[in-house]
Order: C-alpha cells, then sequence, then structure tokens
C-alpha cells in the first residue's frame, strides 16, 4: 500500500494474486506489475493477460518477452 513512497519500478505479486484488491488498485495508479513464480507453460497461459512481465523458474517459455 505504501509502496509509492519507494516507487519502485515493478512490484512482483504471485501469480494466483492476479485479480486481488492491491493489485488491481496497483495497476490502476499506473503500476508494472510482474507475475512469478511461473513453472509451467499453463500457469503462464493463465496469466498471460493480467500481468506485463514474468519470473519463471526451472522453465523455459517458447517466446521471448
Amino acid at each position: 500500500m505504501f509502496n509509492w513512497l519507494g516507487r519502485p519500478d515493478f512490484v512482483a505479486y504471485e501469480w494466483h494474486g492476479g485479480q486481488s484488491f492491491p493489485f488491481r488498485l496497483y495497476r490502476a495508479l499506473g503500476g508494472i506489475p510482474v507475475a512469478w513464480t511461473l513453472r509451467t507453460r499453463a500457469d503462464e497461459a493463465k496469466v498471460a493477460g493480467n500481468f506485463e512481465h514474468f519470473i519463471f523458474e526451472s522453465y523455459l517459455p517458447p517466446v521471448a518477452y
């Protein structure tokens, strides 16, 4: 809630939280949300429309972002 004080370049959200209130507020204020940690292609497909960037673990995405 107080991220505006530190003015971060991005905030990483656990990818299941893509519809939470803090997430929606952050996007509405112009923030750049990053999803962490995607481990499968199915996870990536579920959140592709909600996040700007992704953090992957033990998985290489089929295309470069």
